[in-house]
């Protein structure tokens, strides 16, 4: 597959991206561009043949980690990462790589990133049916905060949620 080429999403929306998911494609219609404008979150899309074949969007977070998660000599409850809040793969680019080459230029991303502004972690929700395509590309469950989302879920009466993971950038 061919290196897609990556640009910041403008006020030009694509209306024609279709994913297969419709709360991605909706949200890449109707909230990336507004979000983006609040600063909070940026979103980048993907080009193949002039065409919008993926797009990721992030932001600034941070995740909690238990005792036994934290890297040794980590004292802090909380630890920066870069969320990587949505990924979408337009469908005719499905099952081709393509999701993995939007996942690593993230995490490239946020290794320049964390050489300027601390950032130790991308961490992301996954659909319970991607735990293991993340674990793939390196990405762990953050069990504490996993156990308390299964917690809440199961006081709530709900049965799939996501799963939270994160890539640790010093694995790079």
């Amino acid at each position: 597959m061919m290196l897609p080429e990556c640009r910041r999403l403008d006020s030009s929306v694509p209306l024609d991206f279709k994913s297969g998911r419709h709360d991605q494609d909706m949200f890449l219609r109707e909230r990336a561009w507004r979000d983006q404008q609040q600063r909070l979150s940026t979103t980048y899309l993907y080009h193949i043949d002039r065409s919008v074949a993926a797009y990721s969007t992030i932001c600034m977070w941070s995740i909690l980690l238990g005792t036994r998660e934290k890297p040794f000599g980590v004292r802090y409850r909380t630890i920066a990462a870069l969320l990587l809040a949505q990924l979408g793969v337009h469908e005719i680019w499905q099952r081709k790589g393509l999701g993995r080459m939007v996942v690593a230029a993230v995490i490239d991303l946020a290794t320049a990133v964390s050489a300027m502004v601390a950032c130790r972690y991308v961490v992301l929700d996954a659909r319970p049916e991607l735990v293991e395509w993340y674990e793939r590309q390196g990405f762990v469950i953050n069990k504490v905060e996993q156990r308390a989302r299964e917690e809440a879920a199961a006081r709530r009466g709900a049965s799939a949620i996501p799963v939270s993971m994160r890539f640790d950038l010093r694995e790079v």
